[in-house]
Order: C-alpha cells, then structure tokens, then sequence
C-alpha cells in the first residue's frame, strides 16, 4: 500500500506542473513568480469555479481559461507554451483533431499531414493512403493499399500495382533489378553477378544464365545444367559421359571405352558383352560363363559334371 500510495503521490506531482491543472489549486511550477494581490483576490470553489489571475476555470477540467490555455472541453483546447506568444497546438474534440503548429504535424481522424523527422512532408489517410517525401531527394512513399505501392529509398527502388501480383525493383546502383507478375512471371538481372534469370508459374520452371552457364528446368519434365552438359528427364538423361533412355537403354564412354545397355539385362562395351541369364563374355581374360559351359584362362567347366584347372605345374 506504501509503494501505491507513493506512486500516486508522484503522479499527483508531476501532473500538477502540466498546462491543464493550471486552473486547479494543485498548480504548482518553480518558475512561476505568483502574484500577492491575486493570491488575495482568489476564488476557490474548486471544481465548480476556480479563479487566480490569470487562471480561471469553470466546472474543471470543462472550462479553462489560463495564459497559456484556452480551452472549453471536449470542443476545443488552445495550448501555447509560454504566456502571451501564439499557440502551439490546438485539440478539437479530444484526441480526434490535433493541429501542432510548433512541430508541423497535424491530424484530423483518420487524416494525418505534415512535416516528417527529415523535413519532408508527409499526407497520410489510415489505413489505405500513405505519401511520405524528402526535401533532398523528392517522393519517397505513395501508396494506396492494395492497388499501388512506390517506395524509393537510396538503396532501392520498389514498385507494386495490385499487390501482391505485380511487382518491380531496382537498386540504387541500377546494378540489380527484379520484375514479377505473379504467379505466371518473374525476371531477375543481376550485373555484379553476371546473372540473368526467368521463373515461371510458381517457381516450377526457371532459365538462368550466370557466368556464360545456363541453367534450365521445368518440374516434372527436365532439368539442364550447362556447367557441365547434364539433362534430365523422364525418358532421356545425361551427365558426365553417361546416357540412359529409362528403362530401356543405357550408355556411357569412360575415357576411349563405351558401351550400352538394354534394360540393364544385356549390353556390350569394348571389352564385355551380356545377355542375362544367358551367358558373359569378356575377351580380354578370355573369360566366358553360360549355364551349360564357362571357362576362363585358366580353368573350364561343364556344370555340374565336369571341372578343371590349370595353375602353374598344376592341373586337375
């Protein structure tokens, strides 16, 4: 209860020193240098009516009419911040209309103008309208959502029509730029990257050029990648030597060597041939195997009746 009832002590404080309690007998401000006589002369039927030259309020916080105040609440309040200079802000109807001719930043719910931190001017109408400028460098914002979005900055450049399906960028540099049209288009360049590239629909196909290679797919179908000549699909593909047209026809050439296959069953390259379950060849270790009969350099058979061998010295 101690800690409450210091916070609100320290509340009742601060709050005594601001514009609006002037017309309250709770007013208190070290800088002010109050009056003998109209200290003598005041009226304190606080908070029916309250007098003190030059304060004087009516029905608080309805009516009050100070040096640096002029209000007849919730209509209007003229503030200022020192006595006799022009105003400085004026509220109508509460927080609804702000004029703050001290900082230029006015608003009228739901309109809002003005000038922004940099100087430039702002008109904003919450929650569709936006518009934000620089005094140095021209419009930077307009938008009215969702039908168009211009954002400009130093670094880039951001337009958006019927948001989200249109869209374009551009760095401040003019080295990278992007256009899309979603979900059927995008293009992407990229000048430091030596890059250039297209999406379609959905990012299912794409064609790309970085560094001379193109890169090219479009999913299920195929993909080519020209860094080193692959393709992919599915009834032909490549890569490194090797072809194959699933799931009939293999082929491949390792170094002076190639060969094919035919559904992985039989095939031939410059030493072998196949035919599986029927028999394998490869004349360069003279070696042959069948059902009926194999042999190789050193040995023969005629499964399962008859073995032999050759080794050295040895036969059998």
């Amino acid at each position: 209860m101690k800690r409450i009832a210091l916070l609100c002590l320290l509340a009742l404080c601060a709050g005594c020193r601001t514009v609006s309690m002037k017309g309250t007998p709770f007013y208190a401000d070290k800088n002010t240098t109050y009056d003998p006589k109209a200290v003598a002369e005041r009226v304190n039927l606080w908070p029916v009516a309250y007098y003190q030259k030059p304060a004087l309020s009516v029905l608080w916080p309805i009516g009050a009419f100070t040096d640096t105040e002029t209000a007849v609440r919730p209509l209007f309040s003229l503030q200022r911040d020192k006595p006799g200079a022009p105003y400085d802000y004026l509220y109508v109807l509460g927080p609804l209309a702000e004029f703050n001719w001290k900082r230029h930043r006015h608003h009228v719910f739901p309109v809002f103008w003005g000038k922004n931190w940099n100087g430039g001017d702002y008109l904003n109408v919450f929650p569709l309208y936006w518009s934000e400028s620089t005094d140095a460098s021209g419009t930077r914002l307009n938008a009215f959502f969702p039908f168009w979005i211009y954002d400009r900055s130093t670094r880039q450049t951001d337009l958006d029509v019927a948001w989200p399906f249109y869209h374009q960028s551009r760095s401040g540099d003019g080295s990278r730029s992007k256009t899309r049209l979603w979900p059927f288009l995008s293009h992407e360049t990229d000048a430091r990257g030596d890059s250039d590239s297209w999406s379609y629909l959905f990012y299912l196909g794409r064609t790309s050029r970085q560094a001379g290679a193109l890169r090219s797919y479009f999913f299920p179908f195929y993909a080519y990648d020209g860094s080193d000549d692959s393709f992919l699909s599915l009834l032909y593909a490549r890569r490194n030597g090797w072809t194959v047209l699933p799931p009939l026809l293999s082929g491949w050439a390792d170094g002076g060597e190639a060969g094919r296959a035919l559904l992985g069953l039989g095939g031939w390259d410059g030493s072998r041939s196949w035919a599986f379950p029927l028999y394998y060849a490869n004349p360069t270790n003279r070696t042959f195997v069948s059902l009926p009969y194999a042999h190789g350099p050193d040995w023969g058979a005629v499964p399962p009746l008859l073995s032999w061998w050759s080794r050295g010295g040895d036969s059998g």
